[in-house]
């Protein structure tokens, strides 16, 4: 792919949150709600998840134990008080012991299901993680993504957005059930001794909890804000990165952090604006927290001065009013955290949703979708019209090309004509247009493109790139393939093929280049597509990497400006600015260009 097609990535370098920014989205639907069932379904009807039931199954019965011994403390606690105020120092003694154990257990039950809960969240993650990277890489959904430029940062949604949804959701059924338990074990103790007290709580409760829903509602707006702003920060510090030897040769600097503060300022400012309403959010709940404090001394103490109960009661009563409010608060607590992970669920779903779309539908647009035929012995096109992806413009139009296996040809023209467009059309990456595209079994092709592809490893991982291969190449056939593709100093630098480096880095794009031909050699393929795949090599080297090809007999599609590629070539498919082309042989092309007027023999 070259900087001038129509379709190269530089054209997508935009903003995160101008990309997709749906305020759908920011709501807690139903399609919240589908989104969740759909992130949480496939972890626990998987086959072969038994283990995380079992662990779900230790976590609610560590919560039960704790409600049960949570219970048997408050009517302890009563105990104790009225030991105090009889004072029997025995029975003190002998029921503080009593409740120590119990607390005891309660710890360690607790210290068990923190450690179970963080072993499950663990599992989760480590699994939809690789389910997601899955996805991503399923269909080549990872492609689309590029072109359509409609989901920003995948890298970072699959690395940091899928723990946050996991926290969330991971403890609510165990917190569901052990609440209700908690709740009605003291509810109970409660109605016995104190039964205004009860009605008060609850109704505090029943408050609370739609004050705390409609307070943190719209925090959902901000947390989304915060996560695409942050997303943005990451992206600008990514680009400089990737494109750091490019600004270097503009001095870009002082452009780039220009950029990059504007995007630090967005971020601030919406932490910012975070900020300020968490603490009137802080303010309403602790307002709400002093009418709890007042209600046992308003509701239980009076009735203790009038003699209708014992005074070990007022503090079982505050104990199992308070257990109460505790139990439903941490229930409550999820509506927060709930709203604080809707962006996070979004930013996973989108994802999952595109690899959906791309495998259940097609991507033609409104001017229709190629059909292919897997030839063995032919590349071509029937009728083929092709379009960019998103359909805004038409390339080539009824364009009819016929090779046949063992020939070559060479894709010419001006540029902007889509001369890699056509490769991209045999790969299956664009369908958009019309016609029929005949191509050969993927297994038999490989595409050598202007830029290589530089894999994190070794260099042998380096040289057995996709590592497709039925029967691995041996180290010796690794190092003739090395010296066929002109790396003999290479070699003599780097004897060890298990040696790591970042190749990308330390390989010039010449180097680079010819690694890509010694791919080629290696992968026994029949079909060879290249790329201005040998535009950074001088012209002696390329006729050595060619020769090599042309040597196995290998059927060639090249596309490229150099006059010295014509020796390499039987046919030349001569694309033209008004969307027409035509398939020529060699010497028709070159005495049909030496007739031209040199304005138009410079623009082949």
């Amino acid at each position: 792919m070259t900087p001038d097609d129509p379709q190269h990535p530089a054209g997508h370098a935009s903003l995160a949150s101008g990309v997709k920014n749906d305020p759908r989205s920011r709501k807690l639907d139903r399609l919240f709600f589908r989104r969740i069932w759909d992130f949480c379904r496939p972890y626990w009807t998987r086959k072969g998840g038994s283990r995380s039931y079992v662990l779900l199954a230790l976590l609610i019965g560590l919560g039960l134990a704790a409600t049960a011994a949570g219970g048997m403390t408050t009517l302890l606690y009563k105990e104790i008080n009225n030991a105090v105020v009889a004072k029997d120092a025995a029975g003190y003694w002998g029921l503080t012991l009593k409740y120590i154990g119990l607390g005891g257990a309660v710890l360690a039950a607790t210290i068990l299901a923190t450690y179970v809960e963080g072993y499950l969240k663990t599992d989760w993650r480590r699994w939809m993680t690789a389910r997601l990277m899955d996805e991503y890489l399923g269909h080549r959904t990872y492609y689309a993504i590029t072109l359509d430029g409609d989901i920003d940062n995948p890298d970072q949604r699959i690395q940091e957005e899928v723990k946050p949804v996991i926290d969330a959701f991971t403890g609510i059924p165990s917190n569901i059930l052990n609440t209700s338990m908690n709740v009605t074990v003291q509810v109970a103790i409660l109605a016995t001794i104190a039964m205004p007290l009860l009605v008060a709580t609850l109704a505090y409760c029943t408050v609370n909890a739609f004050l705390t829903y409609f307070i943190n509602k719209p925090t959902i707006k901000q947390n989304w804000d915060s996560t695409v702003a942050e997303a943005d920060l990451r992206f600008g510090l990514l680009s400089v990165r990737t494109n750091a030897e490019t600004i270097a040769f503009y001095r870009g600097e002082n452009g780039e952090r220009v950029h990059l503060t504007q995007r630090l300022a967005r971020a601030i400012a919406t932490q910012w604006a975070l900020l300020r309403y968490q603490a009137v959010v802080s303010v309403a709940t602790s307002s709400v927290g002093l009418v709890w404090r007042l209600l046992p001394a308003l509701l239980v103490v009076p009735l203790y001065f009038s003699g209708q109960i014992e005074f070990g009661v007022i503090a079982a009563a505050t104990s199992a009013a308070t257990m109460i409010n505790v139990s439903v608060s941490s229930f409550i607590e999820f509506i927060p955290m709930m709203i604080k992970a809707v962006p996070h669920v979004v930013r996973v779903a989108e994802i999952r949703e595109k690899h959906a779309t791309i495998g259940t539908h097609s991507q033609a647009q409104h001017i229709g979708h190629l059909s292919r035929k897997v030839r063995d012995d032919v590349i071509g096109f029937d009728s083929f019209t092709l379009s960019t992806p998103g359909g805004e413009r038409i390339l080539f139009s009824n364009l009819s090309v016929e090779v046949r296996k063992g020939t070559s040809l060479l894709i010419s023209g001006p540029t902007g004509t889509g001369k890699s467009s056509v490769l991209r059309a045999i790969a299956g990456l664009w369908n958009v247009g019309h016609g029929t595209v005949h191509s050969p079994p993927e297994d038999r092709t490989v595409y050598l493109p202007q830029r290589p592809y530089m894999v994190l490893g070794s260099l042998r991982q380096q040289l057995l790139y996709p590592g497709n291969a039925q029967v691995a190449p041996s180290d010796e056939e690794i190092v003739h393939a090395l010296r066929e593709a002109c790396l003999e100093e290479l070699v003599q630098r780097h004897p060890d093929l298990s040696a790591e480096a970042d190749w990308g880095r330390i390989l010039s794009l010449g180097e680079q280049q010819r690694i890509g031909f010694a791919r080629a050699y290696l992968s026994g393929a029949e079909f060879i597509f290249l790329d201005e795949a040998t535009s950074a090599v001088d012209v002696k080297t390329e006729r050595r990497l060619y020769a090599q090809l042309l040597s196995r007999r290998i059927t060639l599609i090249s596309v490229g400006h150099r006059a010295s590629l014509y020796g390499y070539h039987d046919f030349v498919l001569d694309l033209r600015t008004d969307g027409t082309g035509e398939v020529m042989s060699i010497e028709r092309y070159l005495a049909h260009t030496s007739d031209s007027p040199p304005s138009q023999r410079s623009a082949v």
